[in-house]
């Protein structure tokens, strides 16, 4: 591996490891994540992972006995699932998870599989690997899929008691893997748009439509994390809450704001939790205005049911008496607004005064959006 030396060389010719180089990174980054599992106490007490390991055994073997007793039941479990979790996450995915939300390894792997399982990655990634693809659309649509599971990822660690309960939590949001299809009915105008024209860009690229949209939808699939989370204190129906969600999603203009938090710069960890930040704001001040507007409903189940179809009148009507719950969104969009002012500043200080934000562009050129405005997505090899 380079020393310190050497990996500054490569970041200014703006080069990257080498595959062998790679390889053994990725080897030490499991062994490290793997370490600390085995050494803590009750990281897998729950059912699931005795149901993981039951899998793991050929079932000849299963049936002979209680598996669970095996003395190497941690390892084998660890193991598997660190494999699991670099093969679908990558190789950062850990650390960032770590250095964004203060996690330890056993509450990461718990949030990565309820994710995994809950917006149904792992047929995501089978149907994906089983395309046929050209590796240049397969690398870009599994990087779309990632951004899905980081996002989901930390949602579960940062917005639900830890450490979580792997197979109620499953259970419980279960409803987010069945209503997802709805997004694309729950979706209006820009953002309507945007889906269409990412499917059929990916489409073109030789993509089956069927995966095409679930990778376009993704981002926007990740916030029935929020609309589940309404729809059961509210006691409405998710596909009321969905629709309320989005039509106000439209109606703030969410999409813009997240486009410009990624244009934000991504220079080093702190530039990282100030967009995190920022987005966890944006979101929960949309899902906080979902909740008011579709309190209003819990008691006339007739409106509701209406309103899953013509939500943007509940809207206009709450908004009238309701002006005070929507400055929690302007606060934030002001935030974003003076980040981009200060990144605008620093951006003209001449070069090595602080802060490597190399804002002429160069952190974007070569991206595109693709299907949710938050999501930056790389041609291979840039």
């Amino acid at each position: 591996m380079p020393t310190a030396e050497g990996f500054a060389a490569l970041a200014r010719r703006g080069e990257g490891l080498t595959s062998p180089e790679l390889a053994t990174l990725m080897g030490h980054a499991k062994l490290d994540v793997k370490t600390e599992l085995c050494a803590g106490t009750g990281a897998f007490d729950d059912p699931y992972f005795s149901d993981r390991l039951t899998r793991y055994f050929p079932q000849a073997l299963a049936d002979l006995g209680d598996v669970d007793d095996f003395p190497l039941r941690t390892e084998v479990i660890a193991t598997e699932l660190v494999n699991d979790l670099f093969a679908f996450g990558g190789l950062t995915f850990a650390f960032r998870l770590r250095e964004e939300t203060g996690a330890a390894a056993a509450d990461i792997v718990r949030a990565f599989v309820v994710a995994v399982e809950v917006m149904g990655l792992a047929e995501l990634q089978s149907d994906i690997e089983a395309a046929g693809l050209r590796p240049e659309v397969e690398y870009e649509i599994i990087a779309e899929a990632r951004r899905l599971l980081d996002r989901a990822s930390r949602w579960l660690l940062t917005r639900r008691p830890q450490p979580i309960p792997v197979t109620e939590t499953i259970e419980r949001f279960r409803i987010v893997r069945d209503s997802a299809p709805q997004v694309s009915i729950w979706l209006r105008r820009d953002e309507a748009a945007r889906i269409e024209s990412a499917v059929a860009q990916y489409t073109e690229a030789g993509v089956p439509p069927a995966i095409a949209r679930r990778v376009a939808e993704g981002l926007y699939r990740y916030s029935v994390l929020d609309i589940a989370e309404v729809a059961e204190e509210t006691g409405c129906d998710i596909a009321t809450v969905g629709a309320v969600y989005f039509a106000l999603s439209d109606h703030i203009d969410v999409d813009r704001w997240l486009i410009r938090l990624s244009a934000l710069p991504r220079g080093d960890r702190w530039h990282a939790l100030a967009r995190s930040a920022l987005r966890d704001d944006l979101y929960r001040a949309l899902r906080d205005l979902t909740c008011n507007v579709v309190g209003t409903l819990a008691d006339d189940p007739v409106r509701a049911a209406a309103v899953s179809y013509w939500p943007t009148e509940a809207i206009e009507a709450w908004e009238l008496s309701n002006q005070t719950a929507l400055q929690r969104v302007t606060v934030t969009q002001g935030e974003i607004e003076a980040a981009e002012r200060f990144a605008w500043r620093r951006s003209r200080w001449p070069p090595g005064t602080s802060g490597r934000w190399p804002m002429d562009g160069s952190l974007i050129g070569g991206a595109r959006t693709c299907g949710h405005p938050d999501s930056i997505s790389f041609s291979h090899g840039s």
